[in-house]
C-alpha cells in the first residue's frame, strides 16, 4: 500500500506498518 497510495487513516495509526509492509 505504501507503494503509491498512503491512506491518512492507516498512516496515522500505523505509519511503520504502512510504510514497511504496505
Amino acid at each position: 500500500m505504501a507503494s503509491g497510495m498512503h491512506p491518512s487513516s492507516i498512516h496515522a495509526v500505523v505509519p511503520t506498518v504502512d510504510e514497511d509492509y504496505g
